[in-house]
Formats: C-alpha cells, structure tokens, sequence
C-alpha cells in the first residue's frame, strides 16, 4: 500500500507541476498522449525515489524519525530527479527538483498531503519489516 500511495501520488503532483508550467490549470481536461506520458514519468520517478531512500524510509530505532525525515527529502529529490529526466531529458534534469520544491512551497496543502503520505509510507513498510522479522525469530519453548 505505501509503494501504491507514493506512486498515485507521484503521478498526480507530476502533472500538476508540468500543469501550472505549462499554464493550464484544470485537472478536467482530455487525457493525450503526454499527459498520460508526464503521469507515468511521475509514478515511475516516486517508486525510483523510494526505492533509492529503501534504507532510510521504513527504519526502526533509536533515531527513526530522523532517518524517516532524511527519506522524506532523499524520495522527494530523486523522485524529482527521476521523473523530470524522463519527461525532458535535459530541462527536467536540471530544473525538475527545484520546480517540485517550488511546487510545495506554493502549495502547502499539496506538501502536506505529500509528507503525510510519505510518514504513512514510513510506519507501512516499518510494520512489514518488523512483521517480516518476526516472523523468522526463533519461538521460546515453554513446558
């Protein structure tokens, strides 16, 4: 669920960010081709971006928290990375990053929703490490 969370939500924030580039700010318009293309661009940069943070995101301990926040920005940033370089080559390599930051700034209702997910994803793949972990642990006998 966290991995479908970070991708749905990879893809909507993808193409609003190329929306508000391009100036066309309604969501309900017909689907072509690129729209469809920037969408995927996002859901392939989120679920590259997590799995580029898979050691800091999901991490149990003393200093959890931190390495969740430390994720938080690894998956943003190479979620960015990602997808902008696979939507435009060159421009979105360089600019994709700032332009998602940009993007958050502008809209802090979008961030929040962002880190939301994010920490959700964060106790998601936590719980299934921990359960993961249990489940090969050796069990005390009792008589």
């Amino acid at each position: 669920m966290a991995w479908v969370a970070v991708s749905a939500l990879g893809g909507f924030l993808a193409y609003t960010l190329v929306s508000n580039i391009a100036g066309t700010h309604a969501l309900m318009r017909v689907f072509g081709t690129t729209e469809w293309w920037f969408v995927g661009c996002g859901v392939f940069g989120a679920m590259a971006g997590l799995y580029c943070a898979r050691h800091w995101i999901g991490v149990t301990g003393r200093y959890a928290l931190v390495k969740a926040f430390c994720g938080i920005v690894i998956v943003s940033f190479m979620g960015a990375l990602i997808g902008g370089s696979l939507m435009l080559p060159l421009y979105g390599t360089m600019f994709g990053p700032m332009l998602f930051a940009m993007m958050l700034v502008e809209n802090p209702v979008l961030a929040l929703v962002w880190i939301v997910v994010l920490i959700a994803a964060h106790i998601l793949i936590s719980r299934h490490r921990r359960e993961r972990e249990q489940m090969f642990a050796p069990v005390p006998i009792t008589l």
